[in-house]
């Protein structure tokens, strides 16, 4: 499924859900979309809670539009006052 998704398939304001072994799930907001080409390569910047952090790796993503979770791996970009922002690039 990761190899057909495109930068269309994330426009859905639902808030998409990290399950986080050990821990609650973490909800995180859709920020931006950035496409660079068509369809490939896209990034997405999420923004979640201060806590917790979710450091660099791969996290099981839950949506309404996916078919179920899917791995991907999500790298923390910022921290502002009130929310850490989180990338995920697709090659």
């Amino acid at each position: 499924m990761l190899e057909h998704l495109t930068a269309s398939d994330f426009t859905d304001t639902a808030p998409y859900v990290a399950e986080v072994p050990g821990r609650e799930p973490v909800s995180l907001a859709l920020v931006e979309t950035e496409a660079k080409g068509s369809p490939r390569p896209f990034s997405v910047v999420l923004s979640g809670p201060l806590e917790p952090e979710l450091g660099q790796g791969m996290y099981a993503l839950t949506h309404p539009t996916f078919d179920g979770p899917l791995e991907m791996f999500m790298v923390p970009i910022a921290r502002d006052a009130d929310a850490m922002r989180y990338q995920i690039i697709f090659g």
